[in-house]
């Protein structure tokens, strides 16, 4: 069997996971992992025996660069030693992006119109982005520049690990008729 310390099997870009594969064999087993059929850089790998059930541990941390963003196959390897037979166990394991702290920017500042950027996460691991402009006041009114490339709000996601749009909009400052 092969199991992960994460939910759902999604490890996050930049935290370590510990990875659990589990085998039975009457002699003893040497245990490996690949992503994508590649070997994984480990840490902390330990096997410990009960019986002839032996129980493999290791840590990863996917990279923010790793290719497998979107999903890759986990596979746990156990050769036993005598023979050098495998043993295969599978699981699909999606590598995400953390935008909790990636901030944004306004595409434009005005003199005078100050942008107030706020963020709220979502339950699926996003993170929206929002602009808001000052209250209007008796002499001047405040607008919310918009266009294709900076939003009223802007979505980073978990697969991407960037903001849609780019930019926020900005605020503009507007005499106001006397």
């Amino acid at each position: 069997s092969f199991t992960t310390s994460q939910d759902g099997s999604f490890a996050k870009a930049g935290s370590p996971i510990t990875l659990t594969c589990v085998g039975q064999a009457g002699s003893v087993l040497q245990f490996r992992a690949t992503l994508g059929g590649d070997k994984m850089e480990l840490a902390n790998e330990n096997t410990t025996t009960s019986g002839n059930e032996y129980t493999w541990t290791a840590e990863y941390t996917p990279a923010e660069s790793n290719s497998f963003i979107g999903g890759a196959t986990l596979q746990c390897q156990a050769m036993i030693t005598e023979g050098g037979d495998y043993l295969y166990s599978e699981m699909n394991l999606m590598i995400y992006y953390d935008c909790s702290n990636l901030e944004i920017t306004t595409i434009r500042e005005v003199d005078g119109a100050t942008n107030t950027i706020s963020y709220e996460s979502t339950e699926e691991g996003n993170r929206v982005a929002s602009v808001s402009c000052p209250n209007d006041t008796s002499t001047e009114i405040y607008s919310l520049s918009t266009s294709a490339s900076a939003g009223a709000t802007a979505t980073c996601t978990k697969e991407t690990g960037q903001y849609d749009p780019s930019y926020l909009g900005f605020c503009q400052v507007l005499n106001a008729a006397t």
